[in-house]
């Protein structure tokens, strides 16, 4: 019975190709269309899921007016972070990333030492040790208390350190920036999962930059919210 029902239907479509090319058609467009939207949304919903307090870290906005335009900006000024620990019990934790592209700051080139030859790297942020409080970034070599608190300190992905120093345990090592910095490296942390919403290889020490000690400036932050 099968096989007449299966005999039917080939000599059915045969009779009219047209029809049937069509209709196989649209169902392959269809069905790797459902399959591509499918594969983008399971993508973008497991962006940061490998941060175990994933559900708890919130990244502060501003919407702002810059001469008449209006925009959303991911940034906070400075001052915030005193203000959201001490009126804020619910937040325990607060890093401060700038890159080097931050809002209100001129653009910044970093060229490291590697050898006899200076090599631009892209992905550097100046942040804070509470980074490791708030996001998921296990350290291989080094430890992550304090590791960012003193200036001209640095923490450095595992490909980072395999490329300037050939090795993982580089901890007390340091990197020369741009000619005239010297960053001692405090640890090693494994390379950033590439569905995560930031990709650095250089974490330098936040209080190394002038902004530190200023009461305003605008920069990036994060912040882990336990509620």
């Amino acid at each position: 019975m099968i096989r007449n029902y299966i005999k039917t239907a080939y000599r059915s479509l045969l009779k009219n190709k047209g029809f049937t090319v069509l209709n196989v058609l649209g169902l392959s467009v269809g069905l790797a269309t459902c399959l591509l939207i499918v594969f983008y949304v399971t993508d973008e919903s497991s962006y940061d899921s490998f941060n175990t307090k994933a559900d708890r870290i919130y990244r502060m906005s501003v919407d702002a007016k810059l001469n008449g335009n209006a925009g959303f900006y991911a940034t906070a000024e400075i001052p915030w972070k005193n203000i959201l620990q001490t009126s804020f019990p619910q937040v325990e934790k607060v890093a401060r990333l700038i890159n080097k592209d931050g809002l209100f700051l001129s653009p910044q080139k970093f060229y490291i030492k590697k050898d006899n030859a200076n090599v631009l790297e892209r992905n550097v942020v100046f942040t804070e040790s509470a980074i490791f409080d708030v996001f998921t970034l296990p350290m291989v070599d080094g430890s992550p208390a304090n590791s960012l608190d003193a200036p001209n300190t640095a923490v450095i992905t595992e490909s980072t350190a395999k490329k300037y120093f050939n090795q993982v345990n580089v901890v007390g090592r340091t990197l020369t920036i741009n000619d005239t910095n010297t960053f001692k490296i405090t640890g090693v942390i494994k390379d950033i999962p590439s569905q995560s919403s930031f990709h650095y290889d250089f974490f330098l020490s936040f209080s190394s930059r002038p902004e530190a000690n200023l009461p305003a400036g605008v920069m990036p932050v994060c912040i882990n919210f336990y509620c």
